[in-house]
């Protein structure tokens, strides 16, 4: 893959068939070949192919989102508002920039995409005299940080550490891959700030912005140690926050009927009630988000008030959002926030499920991929082979587990060994079949990695695609960006080490089966 002869979605089924042949030798000598076939139809093929399911039709709901705001125009409206109003200050345009673009690429992926946001981002950068790789920067720190908080990429996490074969004390909880997300983009967004002080403002400036921000930080901590250190103030923080994220919800809700409302009753052909590029429609991106943050709300509250009680004084659990349905309703928010009096919806809506489903194409047969070779490395043959190298690993304590992951974190590029979209699936597969670490500490340290491939790894086709519209090396941009991403990534294992503190005590090594009992029994 480094060479670029052979690409992902034909390597890791490759590599994925490869395990299981030799994983399954054993039966094949004491079966046959036939048996040693059908093994490998049934125990890895079979279950491989439909194993992240829940994944590919996430990937297959945002890419039909995606398509949407390509055809109502309102992505390409909402950066253009952003450029415009940000005005000719060179760091506030960067900050602007970065944050729409991280806004967009919360429900937004692909290549194209990438293309259609940068062939309109990267030219206003260009505009006011930004360095190009300095601007390749800014678009690569702010597509990273859009994905943070993806929902498709939540999803990722839960289903592949949910799955049966992981024991049910090691499994990862949704509503931790949303705390953890929403804490990694806010250090994300802090490095960025940083790195648009250091190449975007001159010292004077940079000086009077560090000033304000670090008052911002200090003020932040303050209200963060306060409302940790009172079980008063944490529950009024939880229902504040539960509340303000009702009120939001109900507020779109609330403009999308009046605009449906003003669009039947007499709305002129200028308003933005009768425009398919209004900023509702642009608003539903930032819907399934807000809709996983409120389910996620309503759980914590509902945990902390029942903290201590028994088990037959537990009120029944509150409702909840999956991610699909998250993902649903935005697709079906934005088709009513485009809707006009032409009667063209319903066509718009079904050329943006099939362009949808034609841009998903790619990341759904890397998925089915990805499923099969992590099929392969739950085996209990593999995983009787490399538990013994990974319980080596020091990685069972909230030190060694920061040092590790950090030292290796460059693996994660050039589809390396902690690279979720290449080998790294390998490696999440041994861990999570051996029981070595939790699933929480496996999706912050995969979640955290995951920043350096997704900013500097010169193998992403975003990566080669915007180094060519910049007119510079991609290994340039991966040299100007590593420093910065190796904070990111630093911080994010800090913080999944605190956060996840308690699950340390939980980590269980298995029992492996002998190799011998995938030998059937005649």
């Amino acid at each position: 893959m480094i060479s670029r002869r052979l690409t992902a979605t034909i390597a890791i089924p490759l590599c994925a068939f490869s395990i299981a042949m030799l994983a399954m030798i054993p039966v094949a000598a004491s079966g046959g070949l036939l048996s040693y076939g059908n093994a490998i139809l049934r125990e890895v093929l079979q279950p491989g192919i439909g194993l992240l399911s829940n994944w590919v039709f996430a990937v297959i709901l945002g890419a039909v989102i995606a398509a949407q705001l390509r055809i109502s125009g309102a992505a390409e409206r909402l950066v253009r508002y952003t450029a415009e109003y940000a005005g000719e200050d060179r760091f506030r345009l960067g900050l602007s920039i970065l944050i729409i673009i991280a806004v967009l690429f919360t429900t937004l992926g692909g290549l194209g995409a990438v293309i259609l946001v940068a062939s309109i981002c990267l030219p206003v950068l260009f505009s006011l005299g930004i360095e190009r790789r300095v601007a390749g920067g800014i678009f690569l720190l702010g597509l990273s940080l859009g994905g943070a908080l993806n929902p498709t990429n939540w999803q990722g996490y839960q289903q592949i550490l949910t799955g049966d074969s992981i024991p049910e004390a090691l499994r990862l909880d949704l509503s931790d891959v949303i705390r953890f997300g929403v804490v990694m983009a806010g250090l994300f967004l802090l490095v960025s700030v940083f790195y648009l002080l250091r190449t975007l403002s001159s010292s004077t400036d940079s000086l009077r912005h560090i000033t304000g921000l670090a008052a911002f930080l200090a003020c932040l901590g303050i209200g963060a140690w306060g409302i940790s250190g009172s079980s008063a103030a944490t529950a009024v923080f939880l229902q504040g926050l539960h509340w303000l994220l009702s009120g939001l919800l109900i507020l779109l809700l609330a403009m999308l009927v009046l605009r449906l409302i003003l669009l039947f009753l007499d709305s002129p052909a200028d308003s933005w009630t009768a425009r398919t590029d209004n900023w509702l429609a642009a608003a539903s991106l930032l819907l399934p988000i807000l809709l996983l943050l409120w389910s996620a709300s309503i759980k914590a509250v509902f945990d902390f008030s029942t903290q201590g009680l028994n088990p037959e004084e537990m009120p029944p659990a509150p409702m909840s959002i999956d991610i699909l349905a998250a993902l649903s309703l935005g697709i079906i928010f934005c088709a009513l926030s485009t809707v006009t009096r032409r009667g063209k919806a319903i066509n718009q809506l079904m050329q943006a499920l099939f362009e949808g489903v034609q841009m998903a194409a790619p990341a759904v047969i890397l998925l089915i991929g990805i499923g099969i070779l992590l099929k392969a490395t739950r085996l209990d043959a593999v995983t009787a082979v490399f538990e013994p190298m990974f319980n080596w690993l020091p990685i069972s304590t909230p030190v060694t587990f920061v040092a590790t992951f950090f030292l290796l974190s460059p693996l994660a590029l050039y589809r390396g060994p902690l690279n979720l979209y290449g080998m790294g699936i390998t490696i999440m597969g041994i861990l999570t079949g051996a029981g070595v670490l939790h699933g929480s500490l496996i999706m912050a340290a995969f979640f955290s990695v995951g920043m350096l491939q997704g900013v500097c790894d010169p193998t992403n086709t975003h990566n080669v695609w915007i180094a060519n519209f910049c007119k510079v090396p991609v290994n340039e941009l991966t040299r100007l960006l590593f420093p910065w991403v190796s904070i990111i990534v630093l911080l994010g294992l800090l913080a999944g080490a605190t956060m996840f503190h308690a699950d340390f005590s939980g980590i269980q090594v298995l029992t492996v089966p002998p190799v011998e009992s995938l030998v059937p029994v005649n």
